[in-house]
């Protein structure tokens, strides 16, 4: 085997590697940004609903008894402590993702604490501070 025939071999082993490692990264970049865009996609599609929930219970609060308030009491008691844990979720995210999503993230917060606001008001004005509600509520804070 010829000297230049070997090189030529360790020159192009080298390129095919430097090749194969540049499209693992951006095969990986790819990934990465498709998965901060679905991320993204389905902050926006709660950052949507919340509102709207917001919204009809906020419009509807004087016409709410108190048994409707017990029941979206327990409701978004459950939903809220789901809101707490993709919160969190979002919080550990890696930086290189969490920064991609930081604004909608913040966005999420202030809907979820309008949400527990409301669920406060509800437990005070419409079922009367009774103690078995406001035990279960105070698990999510």
């Amino acid at each position: 085997m010829s000297t230049l025939f070997a090189n030529d071999q360790k020159i192009d082993n080298l390129i095919a590697s430097y090749q194969a490692t540049e499209q693992m990264i951006q095969e990986g970049s790819d990934e990465h940004l498709d998965l901060i865009l679905e991320l993204q996609n389905n902050i926006k599609k709660l950052l949507q609903v919340s509102p709207d929930v917001n919204d009809v219970l906020e419009s509807t609060f004087n016409s709410i008894t108190e048994s409707e308030a017990r029941n979206i009491v327990i409701k978004l008691t459950q939903g809220l402590g789901f809101a707490r844990q993709f919160e969190a979720f979002l919080k550990r995210l890696h930086p290189s993702i969490g920064t991609g999503i930081e604004s909608l993230r913040k966005d999420l917060y202030v809907e979820t604490k309008q949400l527990h606001e409301f669920v406060q008001d509800l437990i005070k004005y419409k079922i009367n501070q009774h103690d078995d509600i406001r035990e279960l509520f105070q698990g999510i804070h």
